[in-house]
Formats: structure tokens, sequence, C-alpha cells
């Protein structure tokens, strides 16, 4: 089974099969970040003005068409679903993404209903966990020059 690794905290860093993946774009990277972290479908109208403001639609959204190309090229078209005008990375297995893992520990132990300073042994390793996925701030040294 395919595995992609995304950590998100802290300098980003793309893991495909174990193995670390270079994105030749930071658009890319910033793409499939905010894919992952919203964890819901987005027009590409949408994207188009987000991660390109400065141009035209038209040219915006040949700037989405060809970060897409280059993500399903570099990690595999199976990751992502394009239905009619929109684009997600949806939860799959073999998809793994600290942020998305974070919140969801954090929520599970926010959920449990004891007191926050008499927790259980499932939520004490749950929120080892949680410290163990924080590498520092999100997407740490990166920054898009537009």
């Amino acid at each position: 089974m395919a595995e992609l690794v995304l950590r998100l905290f802290g300098p980003p860093r793309i893991e495909r099969d174990s193995s670390q993946v270079t994105l030749g774009r930071r658009k890319a990277l910033a793409l499939l970040a905010y894919l992952a972290v919203t964890g819901e479908p987005h027009g590409r109208d949408v994207l188009a003005t987000l991660f390109w403001p400065q141009l035209d639609q038209r040219r915006a959204r040949a700037g989405v068409r060809r970060v897409l190309m280059d993500l399903r090229r570099t990690l595999g078209a199976s990751w992502f679903e394009t239905e009619q005008d929109r684009i997600a990375l949806p939860a799959q297995e073999g998809l793994h993404v600290d942020v998305v893992r974070f919140r969801h520990l954090l929520q599970t132990v926010e959920e449990h209903g004891h007191e926050p300073y008499n927790l259980c042994d499932p939520c004490v390793v749950a929120l080892t966990e949680v410290a163990n996925l924080y590498h520092g701030d999100l997407l740490a040294g990166f920054s898009l020059p537009d």
C-alpha cells in the first residue's frame, strides 16, 4: 500500500513510501498543505484567486492546473480527487498529515469527559503523541514571494 506523509509542523517535509519528496514549485507545497489542512474540496476559481491574486482568472486557473499536474506526477494521482470544478486531498488509508492527527487527538481528549487535571491513561498516551507531533510552527520557514 502506498503511503504519503505530510509533516507540516516545523519546516515542511513530504515523504512518499518512506522517501523524502521535493516539490519543484513552492506553490505546489502551499496548495498541498492547504488541501491537507482544510480537508475539504475547493473550487478551482477559489484556489486560483487565493494563490495567484495578481493574475487574471484565466492565467490563475492555468497556474492551478500546472501545480496540480506537478503534484499528481510527483506524489501520484490517486491521492487527489477532482470532481467537476473542485479539488480535494481526501482523508484516505495511507495518508498521514501531522496537523490533522494533532487536531484529532486533542479533540478526542477534550471529548473524553473527565477533569482536565485527572487524565486517564489513554488520554496521557494521546497527549504524548500530540507533543511528539509538534516540531515547530506550521510551515516554519516557508513563504511565498507573492
